[in-house]
């Protein structure tokens, strides 16, 4: 006998919060196996690297912690050029693809870092994925006083034309970004090239709205 929809969702998500719960284990133990030690006998390139691995595992704890639903999104103040910069670094390891950055100014966000961190790392492994090795992303972040964004192009087959994808990447990044009181557009599409932008209050909008 086939089970009720509702019983079937709910014994969906607690086996995903105790698959979490045993992940978080071996993500906290690789968190301070790569914790940085208080020296100075480590070779410099071997330290950037071992300082990139705990970025991620860190990275990858607080994930686990919004897939358990033991996480409540929270809006801080943000650097926005180091938070995609971390980002590109990531997509730069699974993609030999060539990433373009442009930055106006030092952009200042106002939001949930976790969600944000996942929400720009999907489009740009879209990106990266849609241009292939032969192609160019592109990256823009700016402000002007009240919002900053972050603005992702690339010069493939454009949005949804990307094999392998799961059709969900637009919909986690669009809640990822109103999480944090942001917007999400697409701003060409559907044809050759797609660029989407990220727009997000600064602190004193966000103060003014509250």
């Amino acid at each position: 006998m086939a089970q009720p929809s509702g019983a079937s969702d709910h014994a969906g998500s607690t086996q995903l919060i105790r698959f979490c719960h045993d992940l978080r284990q071996y993500v906290s133990a690789g968190v301070l196996l790569s914790q940085m030690p208080n020296d100075d006998k480590l070779d410099e390139d071997v330290r950037r690297r071992l300082d990139l691995i705990h970025q991620q595992f860190s990275h990858v704890a607080d994930l686990i912690s919004t897939m358990a639903g033991d996480f409540t999104p929270r809006r801080w103040d943000l650097d926005l050029v180091r938070l995609v910069d971390d980002c590109v670094r990531v997509v730069q390891l699974n993609h030999d693809v060539s990433v373009e950055v442009y930055m106006d100014r030092r952009a200042l966000a106002h939001g949930d870092p976790v969600l944000l961190r996942r929400a720009v790392i999907n489009v740009l492994d879209n990106a990266a994925r849609a241009v292939g090795q032969s192609g160019t992303v592109t990256v823009r972040i700016g402000g002007n006083g009240e919002e900053s964004w972050v603005e992702i192009s690339d010069d493939g087959p454009g949005f949804g034309q990307i094999e392998g994808g799961t059709g969900h990447g637009l919909s986690i990044v669009n809640a990822a970004v109103r999480a944090s009181h942001g917007r999400l557009e697409i701003l060409s599409g559907p044809g050759p090239g797609t660029s989407l932008r990220i727009t997000l209050p600064t602190r004193a909008t966000t103060k003014q709205a509250s």
